[in-house]
């Protein structure tokens, strides 16, 4: 059963379909069905995680990967929690935040509880007339039990701690839960035992444990220790869950444990055990000395009929298949026993090698068996019923079932099939919901034009003009995947992005395609193409400043080219963890930090043509970091800490010894004239251009951004030239502020550095001048900016507020604007 990290994370889940509407009306209306009150989200991220696996799942769990073929004629996705009846004949499962019921074999389900709260982890009573489950009715999970017949709902447990049942005493007076009342042992919870008739609860174990299950007799029960989450499934640390075994409290005297809850209570009091939460560090030392529990009879069931000294030597391949046949081997995670009828034979999940696949073991001799070979998916908390007869569990999307049976030579077992669920049409829940959204936005990328601004909003990629009077966006995906990295190319026609729609995280490039509207923020018409299909993940992408090639990390920390329009790939550094790059304006160079094996970073640079070898260019034993480029290619800036600890500063270096050895007056007369020339260009260009963009015509640009016209010919710069000879005796510090600077941006000529400091403790804007001096405030009161960028001419600065809003400010300081954006789904 899962505990509170889990459990918390828990919505109301029900289908991911989607109904996707023309895209003929001016503000995004997105169409979706939704789990209950809440977004799709959560579903789909629950989806993904479960749907990603290495080799064999069952076909029908493979053809259900895909959502609406999954969602086919009225099946529900995602039930949660599935556990059979005592005989087998029927599943209990959450959905929607209720507790249904369903046949065994599949069908139309009915609904147990109706209640506006989240009901999960049902369990049988031993006769089938009841079921526990907790609800969070009263504000966290407590243990309630419902009869079948007249559905009359008791609540078991009050306290401020979640409390999640996990199994009955055999004579159905007592419920068995889970919880973190007072008992703490480090991630275990304790197991507490209630009356069903009502009264206190009384703890069973001296230790922390999780997942406890009594024993078909009630004199045993066993459960799962450990400091890892269920879902660390390659895990095979000394930290793993293990099973373990006990005796219950009292149980000597032969008395039914229900009745033994008031007695056992009573003599922990007089062994001097306080209930009180202020006095938990003494109450494991009270139920030792209570002398309730045999200590002798702990055992650890993993370690048991297992060869330790080759478990310890011989570490597993994660998503290897297992070794059917070793009985005496088992690595990895441990957990959710159940007890088989005869009471000697415990079912539990295995996940050896990372892969969960249901086994049996003997509590007498340790002996071991496979109940399912899957190799692979994604099988999560399997339940037993209690004659044994069928054990049911969730996989991928939905509920799978495997029929058991004892045979002379062990036990028999079906292959695992797919229960079929449906529930009636009219759920509490609409199945449609729109929404319509201000604020928000994950990330945030400004086109090179400055005329429109795409933005990522729970997993999907909006588009909108950049203007305080129109504030509506457009959806440039939809679909029920998640999809993120945004970057603009250098023409602002067309956008490249991150998506997991095929599994895992490739490349796609959308634009449009029609030829009368270029612009994807007004644009009707648009297609997507991927751009990569390897099995690794893809993440960080940027166009080069000509538009012809993308670079990207792959992998753990490779850095990767590829053409704009797909192919022609280049691997240019093979890296074990994030580089933080970035392109050079003449987009024949790259800067970028990466660590070393001491986990030091520096700046390197290296042609993108992979010609050379990367060149260390900051050579520290500190951390450098985060480098920008000036858009002349003259200036390499970066953030270092290598002055004082716990604080940053910004550096820079002129890339060649030329402009590095000018004069003070020498490279402020270079500056102005290079000043009057940009105002004279400037003024050339007319409004022939911004009339030509707001038509959405191309102006002789083919989609990949090749071709250019006269005017972004004469914004070429000449290629860049670098002297490497001692390049960071030249470092230059430019920043010495009480606190740390980060996100520096360079001006065009090298003369000015924007950045963020936290100076006064209040993150915001800040700019200077190349020798330190006139530093000067940009944003007040600790506006925290999010994705800062320069618009284009560098004449405003763009980025994205704390709650997901849009703003800019002018460079030189002041003349703010917000770009308010609506957004329907």
């Amino acid at each position: 059963m899962p505990t509170l990290d889990h459990e918390m994370a828990e919505v109301r889940m029900s289908d991911g379909v989607r109904e996707l509407p023309d895209r003929s009306g001016s503000a995004m209306r997105r169409t979706v069905r939704v789990p209950g009150r809440y977004t799709r989200r959560v579903v789909l991220a629950a989806v993904l995680f479960v749907t990603v696996a290495q080799g064999a799942v069952p076909p029908d769990a493979r053809a259900s990967t895909d959502l609406d073929a999954a969602q086919r004629d009225g099946e529900i996705l995602l039930p949660r929690y599935p556990a059979p009846s005592p005989d087998g004949s029927e599943i209990a499962f959450c959905y929607q935040g209720d507790i249904w019921i369903v046949p065994s074999q599949g069908g139309v389900a009915r609904r147990l509880t109706a209640n506006s709260a989240y009901d999960s982890n049902p369990v049988w009573s031993p006769d089938g007339s009841r079921i526990a489950f907790s609800s969070t009715r009263d504000g966290n999970q407590d243990v309630f039990v419902i009869p079948l017949q007249d559905g009359t709902v008791t609540r078991l447990t009050w306290d401020s701690s979640y409390d999640i049942p996990t199994s009955w005493t055999p004579d159905g007076g007592a419920v068995l839960f889970q919880s973190r009342r007072f008992l703490r042992d480090g991630y275990n919870d304790g197991s507490f035992l209630v009356p069903v008739d009502g009264g206190m609860p009384v703890p069973v174990l001296p230790v922390g444990s999780r997942q406890g299950v009594v024993s078909p007799d009630g004199t045993r029960v066993a459960f799962v220790r450990g400091a890892v989450a269920w879902w660390q499934t390659g895990y095979q640390g000394p930290a793993k869950l293990r099973l373990w075994l006990a005796s219950l409290p009292g149980t000597l005297d032969g008395r039914p444990i229900a009745e033994q809850c008031v007695s056992a209570r009573s003599a922990l009091r007089k062994a001097g055990f306080a209930w009180g939460d202020d006095e938990s560090a003494d109450q494991v030392g009270y139920l030792a000395d209570a002398a309730l529990w045999p200590t002798a009879d702990f055992r650890n069931l993993t370690a048991l009929g297992t060869d330790e000294g080759e478990r310890r030597s011989r570490p597993a391949a994660r998503g290897q298949a297992p070794d059917w046949d070793r009985t005496d081997y088992e690595p990895g995670v441990n957990s959710d026993p159940a007890w088989l009828s005869d009471g000697e034979h415990l079912l539990y999940l295995s996940q050896c090698n990372g892969i969960a696949n249901l086994k049996i073991l003997s509590i007498e001799d340790g002996a071991r068996s496979f109940v399912t070979r899957l190799e692979g998916g994604r099988m999560r908390w399997p339940a037993l019923a209690r004659d044994g007869s069928l054990v049911s569990f969730e996989m991928e999307d939905g509920c799978y079932a495997v029929d058991l049976s004892r045979t002379a030579d062990g036990w028999a077992a079906s292959e695992p099939r797919r229960v079929r669920i449906e529930i009636p049409l009219d759920e509490r829940m609409p199945r449609i919901e729109r929404l319509r959204v201000t604020s928000g936005a994950d990330e945030m990328a400004v086109s090179p034009d400055g005329m429109q601004i795409a933005f990522v909003y729970q997993g999907d990629v909006y588009a909108m003009k950049a203007s305080e009077e129109e504030p509506f966006a457009h959806p440039l995906t939809e679909t029920p995947f998640r999809e993120r990295n945004i970057a603009w190319a250098p023409d602002s026609e067309s956008l490249v992005f991150v998506s997991d729609r095929s599994g895992n995280q490739d490349l796609f490039v959308v634009r449009s395609s029609d030829p009368e509207e270029m612009r994807l923020a007004r644009s009707h018409r648009l297609e997507t193409k991927q751009l990569t299909t390897t099995p690794q993940d893809e993440r960080n992408p940027r166009f080069s400043p000509d538009g012809k090639r993308i670079a990207f990390l792959r992998g753990r920390g490779n850095l990767v080219t590829i053409d704009a329009a797909g192919g022609g790939e280049t691997v240019l550094v093979e890296g074990w963890s994030d580089l933080d790059y970035v392109w050079s304006p003449d987009s024949r160079w790259f800067a970028f930090a990466r660590e070393d094996d001491d986990f030091n970073s520096d700046i390197f640079l290296m042609p993108a043509d992979g010609s050379q070898e990367p060149q260390n260019v900051s050579r520290h034993p500190d951390n450098d970091y985060a480098p920008a480029w000036s858009a002349d290619g003259k200036v390499l800036a970066f953030v270092s800490d290598r002055r004082f600890p716990l604080q940053t500063d910004i550096w820079y270096v002129f890339l060649t010894r030329a402009d590095d050895e000018l004069s003070r007056e020498e490279r402020l007369d270079a500056w102005d004239d290079g000043k009057e020339k940009g105002k004279s260009k400037g003024k050339s260009k007319g409004k022939d251009q911004d009339q030509d963009k707001s038509k959405g015509k191309d102006k002789g640009g083919d989609k990949d951004g090749s071709k250019k016209s006269e005017d972004e010919s004469e914004d070429e710069i000449a290629p860049i030239e670098i002297d490497f000879d001692r390049i960071w005796d030249r470092l230059r510090r430019v920043t010495s502020f009480p606190g740390s600077e980060s996100r520096v941006l360079v001006s065009k000529d090298g003369s000015e550095f924007v950045f963020l400091s936290n100076d006064e403790d209040e993150v915001d804007l800040w700019k200077v001048k190349w020798d330190g001096s006139d530093p000067k405030r940009l944003t007040e009161n600790g506006t925290s900016p999010r994705d800062v960028q320069w618009g284009p001419d560098q004449s405003r600065i763009f980025y994205r507020r704390p709650n997901g809003a849009f703003s800019s400010i002018a460079a030189k300081g002041g003349d703010a604007e917000s770009y308010a954006y609506e957004a329907e789904g």
